[in-house]
């Protein structure tokens, strides 16, 4: 039972993510889609501070660079900056 509280509980650690590639994902004011959408739609790219993740896994909480908060589902994130705005960045930088 210990151990169910302890995989159950929210993890606390703040990292940085990114949305991935080509979406536009709705940020919402808690961790279901039945909550409220306070964002209509954050694109690819955009850096996110994770707070935390519901405990199973499928959301996360985050804040972004301007400060809003709220939830949004932990598959569209990723860690590595997508590949479109990498590829547009080494462009730029060659030309």
């Amino acid at each position: 039972m210990l151990l169910t509280l302890l995989f159950s509980t929210v993890s606390a650690a703040q990292d940085i993510r990114y949305i991935s590639d080509k979406q536009y994902v709705p940020l919402r004011s808690g961790a279901s889609n039945q909550h409220r959408i306070v964002h209509r739609g954050l694109p690819s790219g955009t850096k996110l501070v994770v707070s935390s993740t519901s405990s199973d896994g499928l959301w996360s909480e985050i804040t972004t660079q301007g400060g809003q908060k709220g939830w949004i589902r932990t598959q569209y994130l990723m860690s590595e900056v997508p590949a479109s705005i990498r590829l547009e960045a080494a462009t730029q930088q060659i030309e």
